[in-house]
């Protein structure tokens, strides 16, 4: 099973898919044709993957920090996007 979506899908055990370990790395990246789901996205500072990108961006909120100038170009141009930092 891939435990993100154990924990975080609602359908029933029995509906769950099972996995070889190269077909979970598949599944993870998101190219697994057959689940039809996004990727599960990546912490680059932590090496954690996480549900989905909301999931994500509270991760990084909580336990990474901006830089206070980063943030105030961000409110400037909102195009560039967050950097987080451990």
């Amino acid at each position: 099973f891939c435990h993100l979506c154990v924990a975080h899908r609602k359908v029933f055990v029995k509906e769950q898919a099972l996995y070889t370990p190269a077909q979970l790395h598949r599944h993870h990246q998101g190219k697994d044709p057959a689940a039809n789901n996004a990727p599960h996205p990546m912490c680059n500072m932590c090496r954690e993957r996480y549900f989905d990108e909301s999931a994500l961006i509270t991760h990084l909120s909580r336990d990474h920090f901006t830089c206070h100038i980063c943030n105030r170009l961000l409110e400037e141009d909102s195009a560039r996007g967050h950097v987080f930092y451990r």
